[in-house]
């Protein structure tokens, strides 16, 4: 739950003029402050040069890791001028209280952040750092209850609004699953090729397209980033019985799978959600849904099967050493 590093560095560009801090001694522990929000540090954060990690449009509380009883405290946060933003701009100027809860909204910009401290046993001394602003991917299984809640709603409003009807709504980041369907196929069946599988940019197409996903998703509800599936979980604890025991594949996600045809997904927060359909589309099935031109599927419904002519597959996911295997080539 807590984001902090035991040697925070000041960044560039943070306040000068402060006069010089006093010791931690006489005995008495170092002044640090901690940030502390939804989630526990990413193991990710030990990858990166960054000291302290706040997410884009979460209540987030900063707090002395060690409070000194008759201390009294200040905060002072500073937005550096940088990209987008042309002036320094000041956001908590000697704020007085013991913690600061506030809410980071300039994701992949450094925050500037002081905590003055006054206090009988150490007089007047201070620590300051850089803040980033980042969003964090997690695991589905990883979400909060209210994290996973408005993922799924952002998901409803990208199959259910028209692009023009969603972007008046959310802005010019918003896109539709149609957008998105006709995108994938795009070059696919059209020209016989296509840019998304069986080719070296397989890796970069998808980030590209999952991205503008989670931009999609962002325009919806900004504080969400897309989360995604670790399926080698699942192919440990569950083998070729995924399908059937996996949680993800159940009504706190995405819907069982169905065991009669014609296999729509009738279980679940996105149960009965309908398919993108549209004549004018240069791809399309005989029956105008957005997907490869010779599907026979008249079903105007998400679908999922994990059967083929009643007999039930056993296809395993892939496991990790296959996913390390490929990862090594």
């Amino acid at each position: 739950m807590l984001f902090r590093s035991p040697t925070p560095k000041p960044s560039i560009g943070a306040p000068t003029g402060e006069p010089t801090p006093k010791p931690s001694s006489p005995p008495g522990l170092p002044l640090k402050f901690e940030l502390s929000a939804d989630y526990e540090t990413p193991q990710s954060m030990g990858y990166y040069p960054w000291s302290f990690l706040a997410e884009p449009f979460r209540d987030t509380t900063l707090s002395p890791v060690h409070r000194v009883k008759d201390a009294k405290y200040a905060w002072t946060v500073t937005l550096p001028a940088a990209g987008s933003v042309k002036e320094s701009e000041v956001l908590y100027d000697a704020h007085y209280a013991h913690t600061l809860t506030m809410v980071f909204t300039h994701a992949g910009h450094f925050y500037n952040v002081k905590l003055d401290e006054w206090s009988a046993s150490h007089g007047h001394r201070y620590e300051k750092a850089a803040v980033i602003c980042k969003y964090v991917r997690r695991e589905l299984r990883k979400l909060t209850d209210t994290d996973r809640t408005l993922y799924i709603d952002a998901i409803k409003q990208v199959y259910s609004l028209e692009e023009t009807q969603g972007k008046a709504m959310y802005g010019r980041n918003f896109r539709n699953a149609e957008y998105f369907n006709r995108k994938h196929l795009s070059a696919m069946s059209i020209e016989g090729c296509s840019p998304w599988h069986t080719s070296a940019v397989f890796l970069t197409a998808h980030a590209a397209f999952t991205r503008e996903f989670e931009m999609a998703l962002q325009s919806i509800h900004p504080v969400l980033a897309a989360p995604y599936w670790e399926y080698t979980i699942d192919s440990e604890k569950y083998g070729d019985m995924w399908s059937v025991f996996s949680p993800i594949f159940s009504d706190d996600f995405f819907g069982a799978y169905p065991v009669n045809s014609p296999f729509v997904v009738d279980t679940g927060p996105l149960a009965y959600l309908g398919l993108p359909k549209n004549w004018s589309s240069p791809e399309h099935s005989p029956y105008g849904y957005i997907m490869d031109n010779f599907s026979p599927d008249p079903t105007p419904y998400l679908t999922r099967s994990a059967s083929m002519c009643g007999i039930q597959t056993r296809a395993p996911l892939p496991t990790c050493n296959k996913l390390k295997k490929v990862l090594n080539t």
